[in-house]
């Protein structure tokens, strides 16, 4: 099985399977003295096409103004860019 996992995310391949379960860095009781990051499961069995434009997306998510479409594109290429750089992939 195959194993890729960034500074927020993990996707596991699944057994027998084209397919990965995406888990992604969220923050638990944020504000509060216990705050803390752990990687929560986010999509399952989905193909890695699907899973990586998720990772692009919610990393997107923080864009508080109007863009345009060619706006958009850019920032969307830009953050692949940045996964393509900071993926590691292993096998377990």
């Amino acid at each position: 099985m195959l194993k890729i996992t960034g500074k927020d995310f993990e996707l596991v391949q699944i057994k027998n399977s084209n397919h990965f379960s995406l888990k992604m860095l969220s923050i638990i009781n944020e504000g509060k003295t216990n705050e803390r990051s752990e990687l929560k499961t986010k999509l399952e069995t989905v193909p890695l096409d699907y899973a990586l434009y998720n990772i692009v997306m919610s990393r997107l998510n923080n864009i508080d103004k109007t863009v345009s479409i060619k706006e958009f594109l850019d920032l969307y290429k830009k953050e692949i860019e940045i996964l393509e750089k900071e993926i590691s992939i292993d096998t377990i």
